[in-house]
């Protein structure tokens, strides 16, 4: 049972809770001189058995947690989260946990729309949001006692459609720096993305079998890939050894720290072929496309360029104009076989003419059938 008692004018309450799994005896001000509103508050807390240390949490010790489990578990989305940390900040920042509601995340969003951000940079912002408080929830003693409603925008997902004909790759090779089209070669025929190219190791490359493998700590699937190389990348690779500077990193700058960004050549690359607004991961749909329309089985086109999942690998698969037409002659060409020459549609002559009452006493008869049937 709680307690109500005065200091001076002031009325405290008193009741028990649970913390760290043992029972503690709590004293709380009303910051009321009312004897009822500290009767009600008492009824209040000992319903929800609310700790008064939850009151204090702000959004700022929730943010530093979120940001913490994302450094102890090795998230590569680190910086991305950091950014959407934030952006939340400028917003919530000093604000008590149990003051963010779903009002004020309304507001939120508003304020962000309204300064012309994208419904999904928003939405990756509310997520951090949800984990945050769904972290402070899970923790012992809980630091929030409730998680708020965070809905979604509505965004239409965007997908991709850009690729490279092979004639406008061969222009973009040429318009690259020479340090950067081996790395651009390499994407083309492997479908690999730039981080796993970026980070590859020479321990990882066996240039005299010409086989390349990158572990799982750095593929986004977080599964280990072995490719074969071409003949061609396996000739640039071995001339890549014999100049090799580092040990370590098969691409460099200065032969020490291994290549980190490069699209400011890539975009510049780019508008001199004709394909402004191109980006390096286009050249995964590449892979795609050229790797079905060689003849290879889908699931080692997966395999190669590290699908998982079906419906993903099918955004990447797409089906162009160029493939249409050569699927339209591949079917004339077996229609040929079957029947020894084109069908003439107008050499078959016509069973009746619209004006006829009645229809040829054979097909009449199946009509029949099938209505008796």
């Amino acid at each position: 049972m709680g307690t109500i008692f005065k200091r001076g004018r002031i009325f405290y309450i008193g009741y028990y809770i649970t913390r760290d799994g043992r029972k503690v005896q709590v004293h709380e001000s009303t910051q009321s001189t009312s004897e009822r509103r500290a009767r009600q508050l008492l009824n209040e807390r000992e319903f929800k058995k609310v700790d008064p240390i939850i009151k204090k949490v702000i959004f700022d010790e929730l943010a530093s947690d979120f940001i913490t489990d994302y450094k102890i578990n090795s998230k590569r989305s680190l910086t991305k989260a950091q950014r959407s940390v934030s952006y939340l900040k400028e917003y919530f920042s000093g604000m008590r946990a149990e003051e963010i509601s779903s009002d004020r995340i309304n507001l939120y969003r508003k304020k962000r729309l309204e300064q012309g951000y994208s419904k999904a940079s928003i939405n990756r912002e509310m997520a951090a949001l949800k984990r945050m408080f769904y972290l402070g929830a899970r923790r012992t003693p809980p630091k929030v006692t409730s998680i708020p409603h965070i809905p979604m925008l509505d965004e239409r997902p965007y997908i991709r459609k850009g690729f490279f004909s092979h004639d406008q790759f061969l222009k973009l090779v040429a318009n690259l720096p020479k340090h950067l089209r081996i790395i651009a070669l390499f994407g083309y025929q492997t479908g690999w993305r730039s981080s796993e190219i970026k980070r590859l190791r020479w321990p990882n490359v066996d240039h005299i079998n010409g086989t390349v493998r990158v572990e799982g700590d750095v593929t986004k699937n977080k599964e280990a890939k072995t490719i074969k190389l071409s003949s061609e990348l396996k000739d640039a690779f071995q001339d890549l050894y014999l100049n090799r500077k580092s040990d370590m990193w098969v691409f460099t700058y200065d032969g020490k720290k291994p290549i980190s960004d490069f699209r400011r050549s890539w975009n510049l690359a780019c508008e001199k072929t004709g394909c402004p607004g191109m980006l390096f991961h286009d050249l995964r749909r590449c892979f795609a496309i050229n790797g079905r329309r060689s003849g290879n089985s889908e699931t080692v086109i997966m395999k190669m360029g590290g699908w998982k999942t079906r419906s993903v690998f099918d955004r990447y698969a797409i089906v162009t104009d160029q493939d249409l037409e050569e699927a339209t002659k591949r079917m004339e060409a077996y229609y040929q076989k079957l029947e020894g020459q084109i069908m003439n549609i107008n050499s078959i002559p016509f069973r009746f003419q619209n004006n006829e009452k009645n229809p040829p006493p054979e097909i009449s008869s199946k009509r029949g059938q099938l209505l008796n049937a």
